[in-house]
């Protein structure tokens, strides 16, 4: 097993190129709801929500590849000025 934090910058990366094809399956499909924005924070709130019912649900392996560009796009967003970026399919 590879060290989390040692990983972080490629885990970022990989989670970065995953999200379009999750904005795709679970976002809406329309990569203009994805700019950073504060609606956007609500609407991951919402798909989290919808996805997560249960929080033995969160730590399902099976969940990986919906939970971890989810994520990366929070903390992200954290790090990125207020729609100064787009997601592009």
């Amino acid at each position: 097993m590879t060290d989390p934090v040692e990983d972080g910058a490629e885990w970022a990366q990989r989670q970065q190129a995953a999200f379009p094809e999750w904005v795709i399956r679970y976002g809406g499909a329309d990569p203009d709801l994805w700019d950073f924005g504060l609606d956007s924070l609500d609407r991951l709130t919402y798909i989290v929500f919808d996805a997560f019912p249960t929080p033995e649900t969160i730590d399902d392996p099976g969940n990986v590849g919906f939970s971890d560009p989810a994520a990366w796009y929070l903390g992200d967003r954290k790090s990125t000025r207020l729609n100064s970026s787009h997601i592009t399919i």
